[in-house]
C-alpha cells in the first residue's frame, strides 16, 4: 500500500513539474524578439515617471489615453511635464493607482480617466494581460499585485500558455503583434501618447445595442477613494474625468454611464465633482478602431474639453495654473 502511495505521489509530482515546465515554456514564447511590442511602452512610461522631479501631470487610465490624448498640448498650456500612463484597460486601474505611489510628489496633479469597464469588471485587470505585463514586460509590477490578482493570473496561466504555443508553432504568428505598424512601442511619443494613427482612416463599425446595466463594483469605489485620499494627503491634487467615447457606444452604454456619473457625484470630495461625460461623447467618424480610440481631430476636441474642465477644477479649488 505504501509503495502504491509513493508511486501515486511520484506521478503527481512529475505531472505538476511537467505542467509547470509547459506553462513557463508557453509564457516564454512571447518574450523572443518582443522588445518592440506595444506593451513594452509601459517600461518607458514608468521610466519617465521615475526620473521626472518637477511638479508634473500624471494621466491614469487605459488605452483611451494612449489613443486619445495630445499630452504635448496640455504640457505647453500648463507649463508642466505630462506623463501619460495609459496603455491597456486589461492592466487594470489598480495596478497604475498603486504603481505611482512611490513616485508622486507634492504639487503633482493626478488625472484619473478610467474606461467605464474599470467601474465594473476591469478594475483589477485581466489575467492574460497581467501575465504578459508581469512575466515579460514589467516584473517590478509584481509588488503591486493583490492576492485576488494572483489568483486571476494562476487560473489563466494554462490557457494562456497553450494559446501562445499554438500561436508560435501552429499558426506561426509569434511576431505578428510587435510588427504591427500602429500597435508598437515606437508609436508612442515622449509623453506616452500613440501618434502613429493620428492621420489614419476611421475603422469604427459599431452598431447600437441597448446594453444591460451591470452592478457597479463597490470594492473598486472604496479603493479608488482610498487612493484619492492618500494622494491628497501627500499634497497631490486629484481629479477624476470621463473618457472620450464615440456617440454610438455612449448611447448603447448610457445606463452604465449614467450610473457611474450619479455614483461619483455622491462623493463630496472635490476630485469627484467634475465627471460630466456628455461633452466627451464624440462623432463616430472621429473614432479610430475602438470605442475609446480617436483620430487627431477627435483628440483635439477631447483635449479642449479636458483643459476647460481642468481649468475649472484648478480655479474653483484655488490652485493657480
Amino acid at each position: 500500500m505504501k509503495t502504491e502511495m509513493k508511486q501515486f505521489i511520484g506521478k503527481v509530482v512529475l505531472f505538476c513539474l511537467f505542467l509547470l515546465i509547459f506553462i513557463l515554456f508557453g509564457i516564454s514564447r512571447i518574450t523572443v524578439g518582443w522588445q518592440g511590442d506595444y506593451m513594452f511602452a509601459l517600461i518607458d512610461k514608468f521610466n519617465n515617471l521615475k526620473t521626472e522631479n518637477r511638479p508634473k501631470i500624471i494621466l491614469i487610465g487605459g488605452s483611451n489615453l494612449a489613443f486619445g490624448m495630445d499630452s504635448e498640448t496640455i504640457s505647453e498650456y500648463y507649463d508642466m511635464p505630462v506623463i501619460n500612463l495609459g496603455l491597456h484597460a486589461g492592466i487594470g486601474l489598480r495596478f497604475l493607482l498603486e504603481g505611482i505611489k512611490p513616485y508622486i510628489k507634492k504639487n503633482d496633479l493626478v488625472i484619473i480617466i478610467p474606461e467605464y469597464g474599470h467601474f465594473y469588471d476591469l478594475y483589477l485587470g485581466l489575467g492574460s494581460t497581467l501575465i504578459q505585463i508581469l512575466f515579460n514586460v514589467y516584473p517590478e509590477g509584481f509588488r503591486y499585485v493583490t492576492f485576488q490578482q494572483f489568483l486571476m493570473i494562476f487560473s489563466e496561466l494554462p490557457r494562456y500558455s497553450i494559446d501562445n504555443m499554438r500561436s508560435a508553432y501552429i499558426e506561426g504568428h509569434t511576431f505578428r503583434k510587435h510588427e504591427h505598424r500602429i500597435y508598437a512601442r515606437n508609436s508612442f511619443n515622449r509623453y506616452g501618447d500613440v501618434t502613429a494613427h493620428w492621420a489614419e482612416l476611421s475603422y469604427t463599425n459599431y452598431q447600437y445595442r441597448d446594453l444591460k446595466v451591470r452592478s457597479i463594483n463597490k470594492k473598486m469605489l472604496k479603493e479608488l477613494e482610498q487612493y484619492v485620499l492618500y494622494y491628497q494627503s501627500q499634497g497631490v491634487e486629484v481629479v477624476i474625468l470621463p473618457p472620450a467615447i464615440i456617440n454610438i457606444m455612449a448611447e448603447s452604454m448610457k445606463g452604465e454611464i449614467q450610473q457611474v456619473t450619479e455614483t461619483l457625484a455622491q462623493n463630496p470630495n472635490r476630485a469627484y465633482q467634475y465627471f460630466h461625460p456628455e461633452q466627451y461623447s464624440l462623432p463616430d467618424s472621429l473614432g479610430y478602431d475602438t470605442r475609446y480610440h480617436f483620430l487627431k481631430p477627435g483628440i483635439d476636441i477631447r483635449v479642449r474639453y479636458l483643459i476647460e474642465d481642468l481649468d475649472k477644477f484648478l480655479q474653483e479649488n484655488h490652485t493657480v495654473k
